[in-house]
Parts: C-alpha cells; structure tokens; sequence
C-alpha cells in the first residue's frame, strides 16, 4: 500500500490528515496565563472576609463607650423599706453613760438571738435611750422637768416602765410638748417607738409595712387579733415562760426580761 501500516514519528504532517494541521502542539501545555474564556468570573477581593479593626457601614446598636459587662449594684429589690425610715442619725443624744441602769439586754440579746432564729435585725434595738432606763432618783433637775412637765411622769410612774398612758403612743402620734419632752430627754422617734412603744400604737397595716409583722407573728399576734384587741398567750407569760424564739423576736420589739416582767426600774438585775 501507498500507506504506511504505522504511522511513521515525522515533523511533517501526513499527505491526508483528518484535520487541518496546526503548528502547535497536540499536548496541552501547562501555563500561568488563564484561559480565554473563563467559567467563573474573577474577583478582585479574596473569598474569604478579611478580618479587621475597622467596624463595618453599618451597625446594629449604636456605639457606647460603657463597657458591655453588666455590673451587680447595691440597689434595693422593692421601692419599700422593710424597716420604718428615719431622718435622725442612729446615735443616741445622751452624752452622761456612766450611770446606764444594770440591764442592758436588748442590744446583745437580740444580735444573738437574729444569728440564731433567722429573723432580720431591727437597728432600733441597738440605740437604747439610756436616760429613759435611770431610777428617777438619778435624773438631774431639767430632765425631771421634762419628764413631769411634759410627759406626765411622777417617781411611781418613771420606774415603772409600760405604766403611764403616754407610752400607749407612737412618736408621731404624741402632742408636740410630749415630742419636746422625749427629745429633752434624749430620745428620737425610732428609740419611742421601739424601747418605749414597743409598737404597740401602730396599725397592723404600718408593722407590715415596716417589716415588724414577723416579730408579732412569732409571738402569736394576727391582724384579726390586733384589730380586735384579741391578745394571744404570751402576754400572760413571764419571760422565762416564752420559748427562745419567742424571746428572740420579742427582743427584736426592746423587749428584754425586766421589761416583759414589768419590774421597776430600781429592781432591774436582781
């Protein structure tokens, strides 16, 4: 035949090729330049987002140059106080303590017994109106003019604390020469209320309000048996007769023995 059986490796093509031939080569050739035609359209920023410092265009809160973190604070969890306010300072205006009566309970007694009982801590107990608690006999000359003239005390009445009408007040409920009286003689509205009062001229509304129900509570007292003049039976008992957690709540009202045994001031620690 005119045609080889193989065909010959020449540079020249053959005399009838099946197609048109070509001056480059049959095998591709690898290259750094992209085709002409390309199946996806090249990008000028790389397809992964660069990570940077700048903030974008848009922002979704606006800026603010507090820190995000949010900060506990000492605010109060209701707009009610627990314990009755007061615009006096929680110090007491008696200079002369060298002649405190023996008795001075309330204070140890009831920070104890709170530890112990789990009741809430009634600061008023801690300020003890110290001249209220001397014999008579030991008031100087303008103290007694207070005590007489504008509270109604006598000897038989001022050591026998719970015994003049005056104490079956509360401060605010006292004449305005009654309030010069107390003030005289050193005590503020938290001292009557509590050492003098023990909160006996409240609403049952105001000792829940101020937080004193869970006192009264322990002690037997409802508000049916307020409002009704229903007295439970711990009144009748002598202090030693009250459980310890009667006692620790009635400390929490200035309640201490002397007191709640209504002994006169001169026997108080025998």
């Amino acid at each position: 035949t005119k045609q080889p059986t193989q065909n010959p490796v020449t540079d020249s093509p053959s005399p009838q090729p099946f197609a048109e031939p070509s001056s480059q080569p049959t095998i591709a050739l690898i290259t750094s330049t992209p085709t002409r035609n390309l199946s996806v359209a090249p990008s000028k920023t790389p397809t992964p987002e660069p990570l940077t410092i700048s903030p974008t265009k848009t922002t979704t809160s606006p800026p603010s140059s507090q820190p995000s973190i949010v900060l506990i604070t000492p605010e109060p969890s209701t707009k009610q106080p627990t314990l009755k306010p007061s615009n006096q300072q929680r110090v007491s205006r008696v200079d002369d303590t060298t002649n405190a009566p023996s008795s001075t309970a309330p204070a140890t007694e009831s920070s104890l017994s709170t530890e112990l009982y789990g009741f809430l801590i009634n600061p008023a107990t801690t300020n003890i109106p110290l001249k209220r608690f001397l014999e008579w006999s030991l008031l100087s000359d303008s103290d007694m003019v207070h005590a007489t003239s504008n509270l109604g005390y006598d000897r038989k009445g001022w050591n026998k604390p719970g015994t003049n009408g005056v104490e079956a007040w509360s401060f605010h409920d006292l004449y305005e020469n009654e309030m010069v009286g107390a003030q005289g003689l050193g005590i503020d509205d938290e001292m009557w209320d509590c050492h003098i009062n023990h909160y006996d001229g409240y609403w049952w509304e105001d000792i829940e309000y101020y937080g004193y129900a869970q006192y009264f509570n322990e002690l037997g007292w409802s508000a049916e048996a307020w409002d009704n003049g229903e007295h439970p039976e711990t009144e009748d008992l002598y202090w030693d007769e009250l459980t310890s957690k009667q006692q620790a709540a009635a400390a929490q009202l200035c309640w201490h023995r002397d007191l709640w045994n209504e002994e006169s001031i001169p026997m108080w620690g025998e």
